[in-house]
């Protein structure tokens, strides 16, 4: 998987390519379906999510959970005891 770091000045950077990348690139990773993830450089801690969400451009989930997630989202269908 890409790793991407991110900094404290919001600039990115790809550990895969050795590169500085814009949000655009990040963008463009997403909709080529390439799988990515983005940490601070300082601490390693997973901030993927809430960089890519303010751009509106969150990854799909992967199918599995997606199902889930609609689940959860439209209620678990009842189901009868001893059926």
């Amino acid at each position: 998987m890409r790793i991407i770091k991110t900094y404290a000045n919001g600039r990115f950077y790809d550990t895969l390519d050795k590169k500085y990348l814009s949000k655009d690139q990040l963008v463009a990773f997403i909709k080529k379906n390439q799988a990515f993830q983005i940490v601070m450089h300082k601490t390693g801690k997973d901030v993927t999510k809430s960089v890519l969400k303010p751009m509106g451009a969150v990854p799909p989930l992967p199918k599995r959970q997606r199902a889930i997630s609609t689940t959860l989202r439209n209620g678990c269908p009842a189901r009868s005891i001893g059926a």
